[in-house]
């Protein structure tokens, strides 16, 4: 790669992780960190409002199965392009939302915009840094996780400040205006050919179905699907609800527990290469762990112990065990043949989304099915509430506890399974 492509190369890579950043921030922000104030707004019940981040995830999941062939056979730098044009008319649109059916609308659209930013992202590494891709892509991740730290307490200090509307457009202006640089960039370097190989038929999406790659997506997607799905929808209000934290106070857990989500992501990448590349004591953290995080909130609520440590004890485990990507990129890598890399993980990515975003609307329906109390305007959910929805949480924990049992040493090495 000349040295003019290679500079280019590096400068969009920055901008998608830009892109990946805000991407991170609006799966977050709503209803995560604004559950409440939309609730108030919009005098809705809780599924109405969970519904909102089930929306956004729908979309972003189902939108993987095509994103990853796409970004297989155009490149990811192509399909960025017409993507992240969605992602910033939808950004924009959530700031404008003066009714709950538009704020469906946008979040719809920023969800099937937003999910053409990771894997493509994944493409542009392999293709400029393919040595080094698991250090690029960790520091890429801490960049991009970094958006859902910012979307807690951060966040939630702003919109007491300046209001839910004002901070949406300002976080629409800044994507739309990465996504143009972007766009230039990409003009103006080298595009890779288009791969013609890969079909957009199920052929794709049935080579890489096999029973491995089956239990990889079932270990990482929902293990991190167990740790996201709380983090946007409900984690915060019930750290409030039953707990009795302060919105500040229950937003500094949120935004603790994405800094270790996000440093895990880099760490893994060190920690990996000193375990001499091995692969399964991650994988094994990864279901195990989770399951241990969500029979720890079960317990805690069960028992009525409302003392807010146990709970964010039980968060931080998960932000550590949840986020498995840079280990479940590798191994994918390493047992799937190079243009059906993309393929696979775009099927992960779609079981790990769809998984938040039926846990998103089970949540509150679940929520719903004991009449909450009306404190000051705010709706305040009780125990058996909360313990139906952590038993969700304890079911998918057993299923991804499970599915790590039958992986696979890799060693970073290609082998067949």
């Amino acid at each position: 790669m000349q040295r003019k492509e290679l500079i280019l190369g590096w400068i969009l890579l920055f901008l998608v992780s830009i892109m990946y950043f805000f991407a991170n921030l609006q799966k977050v922000v709503v209803p995560g960190s604004v559950f409440n104030e939309l609730q108030m707004i919009f005098n809705c019940d809780a599924a109405s409002i969970t519904g909102l981040g089930a929306g956004f995830m729908y979309a972003y999941s189902i939108n993987q199965l095509t994103v990853g062939v796409l970004a297989d056979r155009y490149t990811g730098t192509r399909v960025i392009a017409v993507g992240g044009a969605f992602f910033c008319i939808g950004s924009l649109l959530s700031a404008y939302s003066g009714s709950l059916p538009l704020l469906y609308f946008s979040r719809v659209l920023t969800g099937f915009g937003a999910s053409a930013v990771y894997l493509s992202m994944l493409k542009l590494i392999f293709r400029i840094t393919p040595q080094a891709y698991t250090m690029v892509l960790g520091i890429m991740m801490l960049i991009g996780y970094s958006g859902s730290i910012i979307s807690g307490a951060p966040f939630v200090k702003l919109i007491k400040n300046f209001g839910y509307s004002k901070c949406m457009l300002i976080i629409g202006i800044a994507t739309a205006v990465c996504h143009i640089l972007f766009v230039i960039c990409a003009l103006m370097s080298k595009l890779p050919a288009i791969n013609r190989e890969v079909k957009l038929d199920l052929s794709s999406y049935k080579a890489v179905m096999t029973r491995h790659n089956l239990n990889v997506f079932f270990t990482t997607s929902i293990g991190f699907a167990i740790f996201y799905s709380m983090q946007m929808t409900i984690g915060k209000k019930f750290l409030e609800d039953f707990c009795h934290l302060s919105p500040e106070g229950s937003g500094i857990i949120m935004s603790i527990a994405m800094v270790i989500s996000s440093c895990n992501a880099f760490l893994q990448a060190i920690l990996t290469k000193l375990a001499g590349n091995r692969r399964l004591p991650f994988m094994h953290f990864c279901g195990f762990g989770c399951l241990a995080g969500s029979v720890i909130l079960f317990l805690t609520t069960l028992f009525e112990w409302r003392c807010w440590q146990l709970p964010a004890g039980a968060w931080i485990l998960l932000s550590f065990a949840g986020n498995n990507a840079i280990v479940q990129v590798a191994m994918l890598r390493e047992t799937n043949p190079d243009n059906r890399v993309g393929t696979a993980l775009s099927i992960s990515n779609c079981i790990a989304y769809l998984v938040i975003a039926v846990a998103g609307s089970l949540t509150g329906f679940l929520l719903e099915l004991y009449p909450p109390q009306l404190v000051d305007g705010i709706k305040i959910y009780g125990r058996n509430s909360y313990l139906c929805v952590f038993a969700m949480l304890v079911v998918f924990g057993l299923t991804t506890a499970l599915n790590s049992i039958f992986l696979k040493e890799t060693h970073g090495k290609n082998i067949k399974v």
